[in-house]
């Protein structure tokens, strides 16, 4: 497209999830990519005019690392990815933009593995969600901090209804789990 920086080598977007693309209501727009030496994240905040490249700190170097999914939540950009060939590698699996997808930062303590989705809680700014073919993950502290989410094996995409009412995963051989999120429970992560 016109006005998109210049890929890397073998870099591309991941469908996996169907979220590797954010959106804000005030023009800007974020697109996540892998399969480089580095993954990026290619943003526009003039509903598109312009675009520009920023490297973030998730797996990247090999055909299947990088980012494959995006949240935006008002305030903060997430990304989550990973390895898929390396599904059980927790590095390089999550980082948070506060400044709209040009600085990067990371945990102390991430999410588990790779993770194909991430979301977060309608009813709870501070709550998110994250699922991938080896197991989901949770943070009650805005991304800064997470945990093991057993009670949700793993999947590869993950919303929430509006009101947070309930959650849904989707998964291989047409596996389907509805989930639901205690906005008072105490937060583990």
């Amino acid at each position: 497209a016109d006005g998109l920086p210049d890929p890397l080598e073998g870099e591309a977007g991941f469908a996996a999830s169907n979220t590797s693309i954010a959106v804000s209501t005030d023009g800007c727009a974020w697109i996540g990519t892998g399969g480089g030496e580095t993954a990026r994240v290619l943003r526009s905040c003039d509903w598109g005019s312009s675009w520009s490249a920023h490297a973030t700190p998730l797996a990247a170097g090999s055909a299947g690392a990088g980012i494959f999914s995006l949240y935006w939540d008002g305030d903060r950009l997430f990304a989550a990815g990973g390895n898929y060939q390396e599904p059980e590698t927790a590095l390089g699996t999550f980082a948070w933009s506060d400044d709209r997808g040009e600085t990067w930062h990371v945990p102390e303590r991430g999410l588990g593995g790779y993770r194909s989705a991430i979301t977060g809680f309608p009813i709870d700014a501070a709550t998110l969600v994250a699922t991938g073919p080896t197991g989901s993950d949770n943070s009650r502290s805005n991304g800064e901090s997470w945990g093991v989410m057993p009670s949700l094996p793993g999947h590869h995409a993950i919303g929430f209804a509006p009101d947070g009412s309930a959650g849904w995963a989707i998964g291989s051989e047409g596996r389907i789990t509805r989930f639901t999120i205690d906005p008072d429970a105490p937060h583990r992560d």
